[in-house]
């Protein structure tokens, strides 16, 4: 199903919804129309070299902050395996529209109540992509979310209201600069549950520290320049991103064995990655890992990478220790990316040990 697909059948379904609202007015409904997200949805996902979709591990998507769960019963009815987060006492409606929905469309939509700016956990297989719409900016603990939900979803879509002037009254503009803003109790719509407003360069920042790849964005604005704490000079920004954590930023390919308790890999004297989908603005692949001592035992040895095809790039490895090992990505490549990794002379271990070794490898990612 391509992105503008699920836009018409987004229109459709919403018709379907208001029906049912329009039957229960005694319900507090949530006011603003979820499904409207897709209209921005579709201009960032048809931006695109491939189809997200494809790229799904698995049908399970997670809606998180389902507000009265239009997001979250549209995608069940394009064939999702489907499961909601809220709070009844945060929720609009403290649930009663979620709810409501749910039996009217006689829906298998599991509930999940969480405090999410709390430890929470969610059990089961991770889910092929995660949706947090308009949720950032509600967060008291927006990068513990994030890192947690990298854990547990191989995608996110994600949108959040931005800032280019953080102050009240203010007239310079720091779209530029990593920085968030906290907002008064009833500063912004005297709604108590806004708390950060980040500027766009932050809010990518944040989502890459906190273990995703920010694949593409898009800006929706109503004016130019957008303030921290007003509801009319309003911008929002959407983001793809891609787990760090779970093979969606860069998926393993042969000579990887075994991930160790401790969390890291030996790998084959010659191991590889793939990148599904690289981000606009990746410069760069990095591997951070560990030389043996036998790696090195017979002198200094060397780490070859080569990305897309291009020209082999060398690092010499004089000793045993921790290793950062930054290789240049090749502008513009987006789509299935290889990247290979060879060591010249592999570990030499004795005993019982008859693998082919080469480096120890905690993580490799892009940025």
């Amino acid at each position: 199903m391509t992105a503008g697909e699920m836009l018409q059948r987004a229109v459709d379904f919403r018709e379907k919804l208001q029906a049912i609202k329009a039957k229960a007015p005694e319900v507090l409904w949530y006011p603003y129309d979820s499904l409207t997200n897709f209209v921005h949805l579709e201009k960032l996902l048809g931006a695109q070299p491939r189809n997200v979709i494809e790229l799904l591990p698995n049908r399970r998507v997670l809606d998180v902050g389902t507000g009265d769960g239009d997001v979250a019963f549209f995608l069940e009815s394009l064939g999702y395996e489907v499961e909601a987060v809220d709070l009844a006492a945060s929720n609009h409606s403290a649930l009663t529209g979620f709810k409501r929905l749910k039996a009217e469309l006689g829906s298998g939509v599991e509930l999940h109540e969480r405090d999410i700016d709390r430890q929470f956990s969610l059990t089961g297989e991770p889910y092929g992509l995660a949706l947090s719409l308009g949720l950032l900016y509600h967060l008291k603990n927006p990068f513990y979310y994030l890192e947690e939900l990298a854990g547990r979803a191989h995608y996110c879509l994600a949108s959040s209201k931005i800032a280019d002037i953080l102050e009240p009254g203010g007239t310079r503009d720091v779209r530029g600069t990593p920085l968030a803003y906290l907002l008064e109790a009833d500063e912004l719509n005297e709604d108590n549950s806004n708390f950060w407003v980040f500027t766009e360069t932050c809010l990518k920042r944040l989502c890459e520290r906190a273990g995703w790849t920010v694949v593409d964005t898009l800006r929706v604005q109503r004016t130019d320049v957008a303030r921290a704490d007003s509801a009319e000079d309003d911008a929002r920004l959407f983001l793809l991103l891609a787990s760090k954590k779970l093979d969606a930023a860069l998926v393993r390919g042969e000579g990887w064995y075994e991930q160790e308790e401790a969390g890291w890999w030996w790998t084959a004297p010659r191991f590889t990655v793939t990148a599904p989908l690289a981000g606009v603005e990746t410069r760069w692949v990095q591997v951070d890992g560990f030389v043996a001592e036998a790696l090195v035992a017979a002198g200094a040895n060397e780490l070859k990478c080569r990305v897309g095809g291009g020209e082999w790039k060398r690092v010499e490895l004089r000793g045993a220790g921790p290793v950062t090992l930054r290789f240049a990505w090749p502008r513009g490549a987006r789509v299935d990316v290889a990247v290979e990794f060879e060591v010249a002379r592999r570990a030499e271990i004795s005993g019982e040990e008859d693998r082919d070794l080469g480096l120890i490898v905690k993580d490799v990612v892009l940025g």
